[in-house]
């Protein structure tokens, strides 16, 4: 209290504090109620303060994990605070500024990821976001007021995050790639690259062993084919849900034609397979055959940029895969 020697008084307080509050100006020596006398104002949140902003799952402390899916949706929660830490219940604070969740995938692609207008709650001053995301990966839930303030999670400095698993495998979407499904040499190690993927075509990271792969072989008609066919092979955990499946042919005469077919746990994976042309191995190396490959094991395309995933800041990493002239490695 400050008095301005002209007959008047100044006061000043600051509570941080929202909720029903009483105030009684009293004089010193005063015994009855003060020159005023308020026993019912209300304090309410101050100005928004994006640093203390929750981010929460609609059960759980923090938003995910979620599983990918293309019809069932998923919920986080964004509570808003003044700097004291009280909640603001404002029903316009989220609808004010521009929410956006962007899917980041294992190949480092960016996916927009549609949402329904959020639902506040009075009641608990929370604003619930139902969202449908299909694609597995990394979801960065951003925010930024109508003034240019961008949400951060303090923990990280960077956007809220939640992670996105994919679905329970799907035989039917099981991913069967590389060089021994095109074409073969006979006599040494021949490559098929298999990797579990959901309904919604996410590839899916199994633990090594939880799953067993394997080939089928059968020679096909048309032309002269081993007497005594026999195919060896072995199957590798390479890493990232990724399995490598070596087999070697026998030799033979003149090139002839197989059927490969990829088993999981001894179920087919493509009932009608892959047709192989087996010959005997190139002696020469081909830059025009040769590939470079991602972590996946997958073929890159040096025509299509955004599949090669670079971001600054980052190592990457190409594997190149060298083949002979009929394009076996």
């Amino acid at each position: 209290v400050t008095d301005a020697s002209d007959g008047t008084y100044g006061a000043e307080f600051n509570l941080t504090r929202v909720g029903g509050w009483a105030i009684d100006a009293v004089f010193v020596g005063e015994k009855e109620d003060g020159a005023f006398v308020r026993a019912d104002f209300s304090v309410v949140a101050g100005e928004l303060d994006l640093s203390n902003t929750r981010v929460n799952g609609v059960l759980t402390p923090y938003p995910g994990p979620y599983t990918a899916s293309s019809t069932n949706q998923s919920q986080f929660s964004v509570t808003f605070y003044d700097a004291a830490g009280n909640k603001r219940n404002v029903s316009t604070d989220l609808t004010d500024g521009t929410l956006r969740l962007v899917l980041t995938d294992g190949y480092n692609a960016e996916h927009a990821v549609p949402h329904d207008t959020p639902n506040f709650n009075e009641t608990s001053g929370a604003f619930t976001v139902d969202f449908t995301c299909a694609k597995a990966g990394r979801l960065a839930i951003t925010f930024v007021t109508s003034r240019g303030e961008p949400l951060l999670d303090a923990d990280t400095g960077s956007p809220w995050e939640a992670i996105v698993n994919p679905g329970l495998p799907d035989l039917s979407e099981t991913l069967v790639y590389g060089a021994g499904v095109e074409v073969a040499a006979w006599s040494q190690p021949n490559i098929v690259n298999v990797r579990a993927a959901d309904a919604e075509g996410n590839p899916y990271a199994t633990t090594p062993g939880n799953v067993t792969y394997a080939c089928v072989f059968t020679t096909l008609g048309g032309g002269s084919v081993p007497s005594d066919f026999a195919v060896t092979q072995w199957t590798v955990y390479v890493g990232d849900g990724v399995y490598t499946v070596y087999y070697e042919p026998p030799a033979h005469t003149q090139p002839y034609n197989i059927k490969v077919v990829v088993t999981a746990d001894g179920a087919q994976v493509d009932p009608a397979g892959k047709v192989v042309q087996v010959s005997a191995p190139a002696t020469a190396l081909s830059a025009f055959t040769s590939v470079v490959l991602n972590r996946y094991l997958e073929p890159l395309s040096s025509d299509e940029a955004n599949e090669l995933g670079f971001r600054a800041g980052q190592t990457a990493r190409l594997l190149l895969e060298a083949r002979d002239e009929n394009g076996a490695p």
